[in-house]
């Protein structure tokens, strides 16, 4: 029925009938109810792809984004940095860690990682203990972290677990040396400020805490007192100045809180 007006205005146009007809086909075809359902369809079919690719790629971005970071600091040290799905997503190695160490651990659960990494028996030593500091954006995931690496340290003899911020860990990444290094490292610095991160780098954390141990004493005998007490309950993770290392042995310690900013 809406021929008649599109053929009024076609016989103002000399050409031919042929033509007429086939330019009247082709506009009939592209104004019919089929013709722009069509149309829409495929405008819907491009705008799902599209959305598709976004959503695809904000998730994946979502996954590679570290909201949390588990030091586990032994002879040697790495860092493993979590999602906020507990998926290991990199992997930092300190103090002559294996490369080895780190294979197969992306991706992993936190948990699982770090069971490996403790029943490959390559980072601890009975002179050298294993240390794991969870660090993290959000409170609730860094504390669930703690409860859930300590479950696994609870298998295994000669480890502690501490938890600590985010901004202490950017800190020690910034300064080149694993978390409880850096710790050990700040206590040092304090006592004797001719000491720097480079200093340190090449000492074992045993070392590190002879070292410190020895600048306590001599601060104490400078101040005319008597040489303090540097055992925090005999796991020998810290120097009695509450750096979180505290006195249980597998415990969870919260001397530090935590922070913004993550490594």
């Amino acid at each position: 029925m809406h021929e008649e007006p599109i053929w009024g205005a076609f016989d103002q146009v000399k050409a031919d009938w042929t033509l007429k007809e086939r330019t009247l086909a082709a506009v009939t075809a592209r104004t019919s109810p089929r013709a722009r359902r069509a149309r829409v369809r495929r405008m819907a079919a491009a705008l799902a792809c599209f959305l598709l690719v976004l959503l695809g790629a904000g998730g994946y971005l979502v996954y590679i984004t570290p909201t949390a970071a588990v030091s586990v600091e032994g002879g040697s040290a790495l860092s493993l940095s979590v999602n906020r799905f507990d998926r290991v997503v990199g992997v930092s190695t300190y103090d002559g860690a294996e490369e080895a160490l780190t294979e197969g651990l992306t991706h992993l659960d936190c948990a699982r990682a770090v069971e490996l990494l403790l029943s490959a028996g390559a980072l601890g030593t009975e002179e050298e203990p294993v240390l794991l500091t969870v660090t993290g954006d959000d409170p609730d995931q860094s504390a669930e972290l703690l409860e859930r690496v300590s479950a696994c340290a609870a298998h295994y003899g000669n480890v502690h677990c501490a938890s600590g911020s985010s901004e202490e860990a950017a800190q020690a990444q910034a300064a080149g040396l694993s978390l409880g290094k850096y710790r050990l490292f700040v206590e040092l610095q304090a006592l004797d400020p001719s000491v720097t991160a480079e200093d340190v780098q090449g000492m074992t954390m045993s070392e590190l805490r002879q070292r410190l141990a020895d600048a306590q004493s001599a601060a104490g005998q400078t101040e005319g007192g008597t040489s303090s007490d540097t055992s925090t309950g005999g796991n020998g993770y810290g120097t009695g100045s509450g750096n979180g290392y505290g006195s249980g042995h597998h415990g969870a310690e919260h001397g530090q809180g935590y922070g913004g900013g993550h490594h």
